[in-house]
């Protein structure tokens, strides 16, 4: 079973969308608490935790919240022909169920209606990376399943969601059935500016970037001699 951890941009660089899961291994609650306790560690404002999660394991509620995003899954093939999904997100349309453990992350008002979708899923957020670095750290992987936040209705009947909260993503979270590895990621000068938009950073690659461990890489990394 994955167990330890690692260095923090060792996790931050590897941690990529895992969406295909090993069934037969568990998540044992220590981790669970563990990933969940890095969850709430996240900066937010004014100190308001404005979060809750659930945990489920429950192969019932499992397989209601995997019938959920495969409708979605399919939907969203069906109503864009332009939109092509990966292998990974049809894979999951089809295993979400399977998953070992599935975090609901929900964002929580004060009062009696649930926040909007931006408040929600601003609040949120960095709780969800947390997570996710956390779930690398153990050697775990997982993914932002957000597209289910469509369905507050039905995930309100499925989860029993208190009237203040407000869905805000799927975390599916198990040990990955293939290897963690690097991403394809634009370089950071093509993405900055200095002082005003369009005018070009004067920020260069510097020797001192983080650089992969071998035993990092994925065989495919490995292939494409990014170590």
């Amino acid at each position: 079973m994955p167990t330890g951890s690692m260095d923090l941009f060792d996790a931050i660089y590897t941690t990529r969308a895992t969406r295909k899961l090993r069934h037969d291994l568990p998540v044992p609650d220590e981790d669970v608490y563990k990933i969940l306790d890095a969850g709430i560690q996240a900066a937010n404002g004014g100190n308001r935790q404005v979060w809750k999660f659930i945990v489920v394991r429950d192969p019932r509620i499992k397989r209601q919240l995997g019938d959920l995003y495969r409708e979605l899954v399919n939907w969203v093939t069906s109503s864009n022909p332009n939109r092509k999904l990966d292998s990974g997100e049809l894979y999951l349309g089809e295993h979400m169920a399977e998953s070992p453990v599935i975090i609901v992350v929900c964002g929580i008002s004060s009062g009696n209606e649930p926040p909007d979708e931006a408040t929600a899923v601003g609040a949120t957020m960095p709780a969800i990376e947390n997570m996710l670095l956390a779930a690398r750290a153990l050697g775990y992987g997982g993914n932002i399943s957000a597209v289910v936040r469509r369905r507050q209705d039905d995930l309100r009947r499925i989860l029993g969601l208190g009237p203040n909260a407000y869905a805000a993503t799927l975390l599916p979270i198990g040990v990955p059935q293939g290897s963690h590895g690097l991403k394809s990621r634009l370089p950071v000068e093509e993405v900055t500016y200095d002082d005003t938009w369009g005018n070009p950073t004067r920020l260069k690659r510097p020797a001192s970037v983080w650089k992969p461990k071998l035993e990092l890489l994925s065989e495919g990394d490995r292939k494409k001699g990014r170590g």
